[in-house]
């Protein structure tokens, strides 16, 4: 019975390795699958020899001959116990030591159940559909027992953690990743040979390969990454399959489907029984391919399918291979290590029960710690090796597929060139697109106007040529033109490959950032695993951010929008990268006004933009560009009219919450200040101190009192003494008696000393515009 037992786990843990190491998919054959079957022997061996071996040789020596002697040690020591005439021979230290030294030996008969009990308990807890991360695992926490996970606190005021903190995302959009398979090998598993064969891969016959392409995919819009168009696998209309050399391929389309109905997983399930009835049309049309139309036709049921074809097993994994593989992690090996000994800890030397325990018996489960320790540890390296491999293909430098260039028009110095651009219909289509420009106007203007007089007009002058759509020989005329005037680059790609990618060069000289990422609504093409929502995005973000924050200048400035579904995670996740000094702003924009008429609680019509730095005392002044309406409230002129141009009054006083008894001491008023003694306070003659009475005073520096008319602050004033005193010399402060006191307003000119127009200062509230263009945003917003 108990043999039974283990042979049960034992079979129950292999089947969860199977699937830790992708093993029981021996068909597939691209990316990390063809790498595992290279490994295959190796890996079969482990699992099917030393893994059992070595839990057997731990508890050899508990063998039944073992057990039989010592119960022959019993008897005689009890009888021994008898003939000293011990009044209970059961009772003798010596017969207790023997018979308890049994029980141990009984007990670590079945040893190996608990071993392959913890192993399946301990890898399963940590491993969900391809990733490895802790999964949710409740249990109470009490006096004896901990809660199942250790946090890697380091003992900072606020640490931030979630599920995933420790693992790249590495699923930023579809993957639409090749699929490959081998249908002999799907044939050999179907018919059961390939488990009577172990693991070993290799097939004496010549493989059947077919191949799952994506052949036209239609790509989100560039100029918002929310985008929520869904979109489906359809089979090509034209070409579902093609041989190429003796391997079939099976050519899709991944596109929005006009006459999708429903929810969109049914309707792709619709769209694969119909892909499924074109390839097999397709194949029974086509010659020399019958092995191909037999093998996919032979059915491959489930409990719920009872009809499948193999055909139709592997189009549907083809299209779930979006919702696997979501992460990859850091550090595999460092992470279940410590869980490994965390778990031993919690879970299997617990420390109530060793204290009331028996010698014999804490021997016994550090016995089987050791051996369990082991065996997890030679598992856990295994495993750690395939996961570092793929990080290294995750984070090697991605290749620059093309490049292309863009220049303004006005910029090419042949007009037989330019006449060239402005005609190609795929720069015209690009430009009404780009530019909301009207084509039957252009074509107009165009043809009715000269060249010079054409490209001197505002509207069309500065239109972006673009080589990428343009003819080969037309291009390369045209990226000509660009020597000198290469000013910018644009890179697409995924943000953290493409950081990446440039950092060697633009490592620590970018000025600005603006990132407009996924808000992780549930409708704006941002995938993430299931039951893991919010702790995908903040994996996503995290990595990306700061592979942002290594391109920053040391007074370049970041600002991120976002609104409520995530704000409550990228805020404390920013603080964590750029650290409290980094903090800048958090900005609110109004981008709607009204409704609210499907809303049952409170209408949402604000998102935000968070501002950091890499040391906010290193930022310059930030200021918004001059606007033309300002000017209105520029009322007042003074002897700098000419150069500093008109004025207008703000408050000198201040309501902040920010209270500083520093700044609230008095102000002479200017008109009641000689120029005599103006200037003593300028030299200093005159000096504000509060230090001889505990109250603010004037006093010259012999000691005397120096009196004169001030004005005092309802709370405080918003400058500092010095400042004060520079602007009451240089007649920028306007005194006004009001209710028995005076009010003070500094003069803010439209003008700087050097007769620039002021820009305004940002807000950190903005209201409209109510667009979801981020980019007239951020715009707007001066970031």
């Amino acid at each position: 019975m108990a043999v039974a037992i283990a042979e049960t786990h034992k079979e129950r843990f292999i089947k969860l390795l199977h699937e830790l190491f992708q093993l029981d998919k021996p068909e597939l054959d691209f990316g990390l699958y063809r790498i595992m079957h290279a490994k295959s022997d190796q890996l079969s061996r482990f699992i099917r020899e030393d893994l059992a071996q070595a839990i057997e040789d731990a508890f050899a020596e508990q063998g039944e001959q073992q057990l039989s002697a010592m119960r022959h040690d019993i008897d005689e020591k009890r009888k021994q116990a008898e003939e000293l005439g011990a009044p209970d021979p059961d009772s003798a230290p010596a017969v207790k030591q023997a018979r308890a030294a049994y029980h141990v030996a009984k007990q670590e008969q079945s040893a190996s159940v608990d071993i392959y009990d913890h192993l399946y308990r301990f890898f399963s807890r940590y491993y969900d559909k391809g990733d490895f991360m802790s999964r949710r695992h409740h249990v109470a926490e009490n006096d004896s027992r901990a809660a199942p996970y250790a946090v890697p606190y380091d003992g900072r005021e606020v640490y931030l953690h979630w599920a995933n903190k420790d693992q790249y995302y590495v699923k930023s959009s579809e993957t639409l990743a090749n699929f490959t398979f081998n249908l002999n090998e799907a044939l050999k598993t179907l018919q059961g040979s390939a488990a009577q064969a172990g693991l070993a891969f290799d097939s004496t016959d010549a493989a059947l390969k077919v191949h799952c392409r994506v052949v036209d995919a239609t790509e989100g819009e560039h100029s918002d990454v929310k985008e929520s168009t869904e979109r489906f696998f359809i089979i090509h209309h034209d070409k579902p399959i093609r041989l190429d050399g003796a391997d079939l391929l099976l050519q899709f389309e991944y596109r929005p489907d006009p006459e999708k109905t429903g929810q969109g997983g049914a309707w792709q399930k619709k769209r694969l029984v119909e892909a499924e009835e074109r390839i097999m049309e397709a194949l029974r049309a086509t010659d020399g391919v019958a092995a191909y139309r037999d093998g996919l036709a032979t059915r491959a049921p489930t409990d719920k399918q009872k009809e499948r074809t193999l055909l139709g097993k592997y189009l549907q994994q083809y299209t779930a291979r979006n919702t696997m593989d979501y992460f990859i992690h850091k550090d595999l090996g460092g992470f279940l290590s410590r869980e490994l000994d965390f778990y031993i800890k919690n879970e299997i030397l617990r420390l109530d029960d060793i204290d009331n325990a028996e010698v014999l018996i804490v021997e016994q489960q550090l016995k089987k710690i050791q051996v369990l320790r082991k065996l997890a540890k030679k598992i856990i390296a295994f495993l750690a090796q395939l996961e570092n491999f793929q990080k290294k293909l995750w984070l090697k430098k991605k290749f620059v597929t093309d490049k292309s260039y863009c220049i303004t028009i006005d910029r090419l110095k042949s007009e037989e060139v330019i006449r060239s651009v402005i005609t190609n219909k795929k720069q015209q289509k690009q430009w009404a697109e780009l530019y909301s420009l009207n084509l039957d106007e252009f074509q107009k203007d165009y043809h009715e106007t000269d060249i010079k007089i054409f490209l001197a007009k505002k509207n069309y002058r500065y239109l972006m040529a673009d080589t990428s759509i343009l003819p080969q020989v037309l291009a390369e005329e045209v990226a000509s033109y660009c020597v000198g005037y290469l000013d910018g680059i644009f890179i697409e790609a995924d943000s953290f490959h493409g950081c990446r990618t440039i950092k060697n060069k633009y490592e620590i000289s970018i000025d600005k950032i603006y990132i407009d990422p996924p808000y992780n609504t549930g409708s704006d093409g941002f995938v993430y695993k299931d039951g893991y929502k919010h702790s995908s995005w903040l994996s996503m973000i995290d990595d990306r951010i700061r592979s942002h924050a290594a391109l920053m200048k040391k007074d370049a400035i970041f600002s991120s929008s976002i609104d409520k579904d995530e704000n409550r995670n990228l805020l404390p996740l920013l603080f964590d990268i750029f650290g409290e000094n980094g903090f800048v702003e958090e900005c609110v924009w109004q981008k709607s006004y009204g409704g609210g008429s499907k809303t049952k609680h409170i209408n949402n019509l604000h998102e935000y933009v968070h501002v950091f730095s890499l040391n906010k005392s290193d930022l310059p002044y930030l200021e918004l560009p001059p606007s033309g309406d300002v000017e209105k409230y520029y009322k007042y002129k003074d002897e700098k009219f000419s150069v500093r141009g008109p004025y207008r009054l703000q408050p000198l006083n201040t309501n902040s919450n920010d209270f500083r008894s520093n700044l609230t001491f008095p102000i002479p008023v200017y008109g009641k200040l000689s120029k005599e003694d103006l200037n003593k306070i300028n030299d200093n003659e005159v000096v504000l101190e509060r230090e001889r009475t505990g109250e603010w005073g004037f006093y010259y520096k012999d000691g005397g009192q120096f009196i004169v008319e001030c004005a005092f602050p309802k709370r405080q004033w918003q400058w500092s003494w010095d400042r004060v005193k520079t602007s009451l010399r240089n007649n920028e402060l306007q005194f006004d008696e009001q209710n028995g006191g005076w009010v003070v307003s500094y003069k803010q000119y439209l003008c700087d000393e050097g007769g620039e127009q002021r820009g305004s200062k940002p807000s950190s509230i903005y209201i409209g515009p109510y667009t979801l263009n981020s980019t007239n945003k951020c715009s707007t917003c001066g970031f």
